[in-house]
Order: C-alpha cells, then structure tokens, then sequence
C-alpha cells in the first residue's frame, strides 16, 4: 500500500488585495502550498499546469463570476474542490451552481478565521481512496445504487424545492396532516444549507404552519453545523409536540447570527427578541420579564458576561446560555460565578440550541 505525501495546492483569487492580503495571514502557517491572484486567466493556467487540490474564488469579480470561473474549472480540473467566497446572498446563482457540481463549499463575508480555517482543513483531508492503493471492490450492492440515486433526485434546484413546499402548505388537508420535507444532501455547502435553512422556516411561518425540527429518524432537533458538510433536514408540523411558548431574550451583535436564533427560536412557537449590547439588554430586562437568555460573550461596549452578573445581582431568576466562538477565553469558574447554567461554541448547532431551550 503507497501513501500519497505530496504537498497539495491552494490558490484564492479575489480582485480586492486587502481581501487576498488577509486570507494569505490566515492561511500563512497551514500545511499547503497557497497561491493568491486577481487573474481568472492565471487560475485556468494554474489548473492546466498544477495538480491544484482546492480555490477559493470571490463571487462578485469584474471580469468573471466566481460561479462562471469554477464552471470553466470543472472542465480543465474536475477534482479540484471549489469554495466560493461571497458577501451576497445571491441564492439562485450559487445554488444553481452547486446543484450542477460547480461549487463545493461557500464562506461567507465576514467570516470567522477558526471556521474558515476548518473548513479548508476539512476539505483537503485526503479521502481513503486517495491514501491507499489496492485492487477495485466489487459493484456497489443494489441498496448503494437506490441511495446514490436517491441522493441525486434531493439535489434539486433551491427554488424548485421552495415551490413544492409553498403548494404543499397552500392546501390546507397537507397541513393538517403534517407537511413532511427531507432534505437529504441537498446542497453540499453549510453556509448555503444556513440560506435555504432561513428561506423554508420564513416560509412555513408565512403561511401560519408551527414547526419543530427533527432528524430523519423521528428525534427531536437537527444538528446544524456551519463548518460541517452534508445533513439530512426534516421540517415537520406536529403541533402535539410543541412546547409551552417561552420569553426569549437574544443579546447578539451579528445580524446575520440574530436572524437565524430568531427564525428558529419562533418556528418553535416562543416568542424572541433581540438586542445588540450589553447596555440594551441590561435595559431591557429591567422593563420585561424573559424565561432564557441566550448571551454572546464577545459584544461591542463590554463583556456579554456583565449581562449575566445583572441579572444575578438583581436576583431576576432567569436562565442564561452563553454562546461564543471562543469559550477557552473565559474559565469555568467564572462563568458559573456569573449565574450562566450553559455554555455553547459557535458554529451554531441547531439540536443543541433547541435542546438548550427546552431544558431551560
């Protein structure tokens, strides 16, 4: 058996340099040879030339679409992974790219480094037929064929998907049955699955549906991971396993993180609200009573940990889940000191923060 050793190739194209200039910092140490260029021309040579294992390519360029230069890869370098980098949330073109196998993975604008760098680590571990030669198996079993042709009917295009989902719920005997949908590998990138994420929940709330979140094998919550690659997504209406609504406070800077808690936290049926610093949330829970507070620790004019010590001096009772990219930085004992009965690590779990919820 030979193990392959060869030091693999990354190149990022982006036509902003200071763009380029950050990502050559993040990437700096990391064990691969990594290429940077603002010429489209310069990748398609790189590719016919070199044994390129992995780019990354900003989507809105001048000269060329990130979508329309990794199609024009796909022909010269189909190994090659293709990772689109983008602050737009231009749903149709990158979904119909990844729905034709142009686009592999998408990072988007502003991005965390831990989970960028993650993620291309996860990209280029070497798959085991790629380590170790041997003589072929023997053809996949029946079973195996109706999976893979299984997989291939799920990937669709995000709009198709969209609008069966809106047909179903308009007819109400489909919703008072229960709606059912899985998503089972349906896009191959966790920052696209967040995007269709939002646009189903805001869908199914639009048209008055409740729904919880359960995996394929009936349990409660599905696990969401930013950084993580293909999962299955059920939506399902079962109004029986609702939980008594609950007062949510959400104290997060991100928008885009608060959108998320937000749809997901109300298509489980409690009420959420958000608010961006700790001095809005120390204000807001003088003026109302919540049930939960889900804290980010990291916050712009202070500690989001200060929240939770308010909320202990003022003998408030009410439950804080701290949640941050980096919880190394704070030590347990601190943390406890503060009142905060749970810590969670972004990238945001979906399981985890329902399960949080319902524990609370």
């Amino acid at each position: 058996m030979a193990v392959m050793t060869e030091t693999r190739v990354v190149v990022c194209i982006d036509d902003d340099p200071p763009v380029l200039s950050a990502i050559r910092r993040l990437l700096r140490n990391e064990p691969y040879e990594l290429l940077t260029t603002e010429d489209p021309d310069e990748v398609l040579r790189l590719v016919t030339a070199r044994d390129v294992a992995l780019i990354i390519a900003d989507q809105r360029m001048p000269r060329m679409l990130g979508t329309e230069l990794f199609r024009a890869v796909r022909q010269k370098s189909p190994q090659t992974v293709c990772v689109i980098l983008t602050g737009h949330a231009d749903l149709s073109d990158i979904a119909g790219a990844m729905n034709d196998g142009a686009v592999d993975r998408l990072i988007r604008k502003p991005w965390d480094d831990a989970d960028f760098r993650k993620m291309i680590r996860q990209l280029l571990e070497p798959k085991k037929e790629d380590e170790i030669d041997g003589p072929p198996g023997p053809p996949a079993a029946p079973a195996s064929q109706r999976s893979v042709r299984h997989v291939e009917c799920a990937e669709r295009q995000v709009p198709e998907v969209l609008a069966d989902l809106a047909t179903a719920l308009d007819h109400p005997k489909a919703v008072e049955s229960g709606v059912v949908l899985i998503f089972d590998g349906l896009l191959r990138v966790a920052g696209s699955l967040n995007v269709l994420l939002h646009e189903v929940i805001k869908l199914i709330i639009g048209r008055g549906v409740r729904a919880t979140l359960v995996d394929g094998s009936g349990a409660a919550g599905t696990f969401f991971d930013l950084v993580g690659g293909r999962l299955p997504i059920v939506v399902y209406r079962n109004e029986k396993d609702l939980e008594v609504p609950k007062r949510i406070l959400v104290v997060e800077d991100q928008s885009e993180n608060i959108e998320f808690l937000k749809t997901l936290i109300e298509s489980a049926g409690h009420h959420c609200e958000a608010v961006t610093s700790v001095g809005e949330a120390i204000r807001r829970l003088s003026t109302a009573p919540f049930d939960l507070v889900l804290l980010d620790l990291i916050l712009p004019d202070a500690e989001g940990i200060e929240v939770a010590r308010h909320i202990l001096e003022h003998q408030l009772n009410t439950p804080v889940i701290a949640i941050s990219g980096n919880l190394d930085r704070w030590s347990d004992d601190r943390v406890a000191r503060a009142g905060i009965r749970r810590q969670l690590s972004k990238p945001y779990r979906v399981r985890e923060i329902l399960d949080a919820i319902r524990d609370s």
